[in-house]
């Protein structure tokens, strides 16, 4: 009996792997009230609430997703560089993988770029 529920919990982990989607895009505040193509709304350090414009459509993210992507924008490699450097002008870039439903993504990883 042991055996099969440790088979059918792998099997549902492995199911909801397969399923996992990735984006790539703009990172950008989701209380954001402007149009999302304006560089007021990108993703700050103030941001509390995220989304990511990717092929065309924004999509927000879950709770846990929001605390994912506050903590990758303010370990993201290049926060102490010379803000002259930075290429911030496209916004911050993520790659966001997870799943979506309606709109909102379940957010597994988050990874600034």
């Amino acid at each position: 009996m042991k055996s099969t529920v440790t088979l059918l919990a792998l099997s549902a982990a492995l199911a909801s792997m397969a399923v996992a989607e990735s984006w790539s895009g703009r990172l950008l505040d989701a209380a954001c009230r402007q149009h999302s193509r304006t560089a007021a709304c990108d993703a700050t350090a103030a941001t509390t609430s995220f989304a990511i414009e990717a092929g065309g459509r924004t999509l927000k993210f879950n709770t846990a997703g929001n605390q994912k992507a506050f903590a990758a924008l303010k370990n993201r490699p290049d926060r102490g560089a010379d803000p002259a450097q930075r290429a911030e002008k496209a916004g911050v870039i993520a790659i966001v993988t997870g799943t979506e439903e309606n709109g909102v993504i379940e957010v597994g990883s988050v990874d600034i770029r």
